[in-house]
């Protein structure tokens, strides 16, 4: 039998609820007193969320998810905690590149102030600055990483010369051109037919790394966080 799922939290939702509630405690079961006096004052579910997130954060966890709908006010929530867990803080935030003007507003709206990161120097700008700051960088600029150029050899033809493999020297079913857009590999024998090139301009997480002292900023907010891979 068949049955929607309004029917089955009907039906099972409050032992589901209670099983859940026993096996993983809530950190926290009504909202904190708040510090921060700009902005905004988080009400109902907002507060209840960023003071978990707080106290998860205060408690020494390496990392706290904020889950909501969409519509919700996440990001909002994630400005008001990492202002909550230090006042006087300075945050980065990488997000998705069309979200980078809203985090900056937004957190300029709880009174804070925002910069957008797009070049080295933007980097290099925020030593000196006091908090409460956000740096928000889109992760596309953040993770621009070495460049990369077309490799193979040229064999004359009647037609006047066409690609092949620098390794096995297997002519390519591939033109120039198609070479040129996507890093490709040799079907006969698997060896890439593309090198490694310097990139047009420095990925800011290098310049990030390079120009800022450790611990410069309080806390990393991911915007999207599921959409990144582990280990990079």
């Amino acid at each position: 039998m068949k049955i929607t799922i309004g029917e089955f939290l009907d039906k099972y939702g409050k032992a589901l609820f209670e099983k859940t509630a026993s096996r993983f405690p809530p950190v926290v079961s009504e909202p904190r007193p708040f510090a921060w006096e700009g902005g905004r004052r988080p009400l109902g579910a907002q507060a209840l969320a960023v003071s978990g997130l707080v106290e998860a954060l205060r408690r020494g966890e390496r990392a706290a998810f904020l889950t909501a709908e969409m519509g919700t006010g996440k990001t909002y929530m994630a400005i008001r905690t990492a202002l909550e867990l230090d006042p006087k803080g300075r945050f980065l935030v990488l997000c998705p590149p069309h979200l980078v003007p809203k985090w900056a507003r937004e957190a300029e709206m709880e009174g804070a102030k925002a910069v957008v990161l797009e070049r080295a120097r933007d980097v290099r700008a925020l030593l000196g600055r006091e908090g409460p700051l956000f740096a928000v960088l889109s992760r596309e600029r953040a993770k621009l990483g070495p460049g990369w150029r077309p490799a193979y050899g040229l064999r004359r033809t009647k037609k006047g010369s066409a690609p092949v493999c620098p390794t096995c020297g297997v002519g390519l079913p591939f033109s120039e051109e198609e070479l040129a857009r996507k890093r490709r590999k040799c079907e006969a024998c698997g060896s890439p037919l593309y090198q490694e090139a310097p990139p047009k301009r420095e990925s800011l997480y290098h310049a990030l790394k390079r120009l800022l002292p450790k611990g410069f900023f309080r806390l990393l907010v991911l915007d999207e966080a599921h959409e990144y891979k582990g280990g990079g």
